[in-house]
């Protein structure tokens, strides 16, 4: 056709813009226009790199606090030297913290060790349990006032009418402290092992490996030696759960340390919350320290856990 351009005006195979267009500009501005490109390319490729280097940097410091929060989580005891470290074995940690001479002053009351496959992260903490120690401290005192009006209202009745009278009401102020812990979430609680020399490093031993191992509870401690205490003073292993109102779960617990060996029908141990040991609830005599509060100490019985005989309604302890 007439108007239409002349094939060797037209850059190859690219379209209708001829070699000799200005539409670049001359050849001083394409130069410019190429050096400028080259420049800004240039910068960019090293913009990127910074860029780059900087997320490298900012993953790897977000992956170092991941980390460390993981330890903290999975082993509140690390850096603690009275715990087993997540870089030991339990034979190094049992080797290192032999309970024959793991002494009280040089170690601290307990030696400890923690189940590194249970994330502690959202588990009370010292504020929480600071809280609900307040509020327990406020019920119990409410307690003590009212089974002393319990005992002065029956003055004069046989003993056995009394002590009838004020369980029946100390089980529904129990049950009102173990519902407050549940609302503050301060639910763990620890199934209480005694033993003395062989049998206590035995089964110091065997608890240790299967609380690393994941097949007992959250974690463990044992008491250490004072010094003061004869050969035939019972130390106390505690193993923990994480909730005392799992009964599912502080059943399980019970029932592996039953087929360790080490708790039967005639190795009963019991199970006493940390809401208790906080609010100052112990035996009488234990610790030196007098119940007044008459509550029951301990929550269950392994009894309650392991007996299968079907014929009559588990309980626990404290129940009638």
């Amino acid at each position: 056709m007439a108007n239409m351009l002349d094939q060797q005006n037209l850059v190859d195979g690219h379209g209708y813009i001829s070699n000799e267009s200005s539409f670049y500009g001359d050849g001083e501005e394409k130069a410019n226009l190429e050096a400028r490109s080259e420049f800004h390319f240039e910068r960019w490729g090293i913009h990127l790199q910074n860029q780059m280097q900087a997320y490298a940097t900012a993953a790897d410091a977000s992956n170092a606090l991941a980390a460390a929060a993981t330890i903290s989580h999975n082993n509140p005891h690390e850096g603690n030297s009275s715990g087993r470290q997540l870089s030991e074995s339990v034979a190094d940690f049992l080797q290192r913290l032999p309970l024959s001479t793991s002494h009280r002053g040089e170690h601290g009351p307990w030696l400890y060790i923690a189940n590194p496959t249970f994330n502690r992260q959202g588990m009370a903490n010292d504020s929480v349990w600071d809280s609900f120690a307040t509020q327990g401290r406020e019920l119990l005192a409410k307690w003590l006032i009212k089974k002393d009006a319990i005992k002065e209202g029956l003055k004069g009745r046989p003993a056995s009418v009394i002590k009838s009278a004020v369980t029946r009401e100390r089980k529904l102020w129990e049950e009102e402290l173990r519902r407050l812990a549940i609302g503050w979430g301060c639910t763990t609680g620890k199934w209480l092992l005694f033993r003395r020399g062989r049998a206590l490093d035995e089964a110091w031993a065997a608890i240790a490996e299967a609380t690393a191992q994941g097949r007992l509870g959250i974690g463990a401690k044992v008491a250490t030696w004072d010094g003061s205490e004869g050969e035939d003073h019972d130390q106390v292993i505690c193993v923990y759960t994480a909730n005392f109102a799992d009964e599912a779960d502080v059943g399980r617990v019970v029932k592996r340390l039953s087929e360790m060996g080490l708790a039967g029908k005639t190795k009963q141990v019991r199970y006493k919350t940390d809401a208790w040991t906080i609010m100052g609830i112990y035996r009488e005599q234990e610790f030196e320290l007098f119940n007044e509060y008459e509550f029951q100490t301990t929550l269950y019985s392994s009894q309650y856990f392991l007996d299968q005989s079907g014929d009559k309604k588990r309980k626990r302890v404290g129940d009638d």
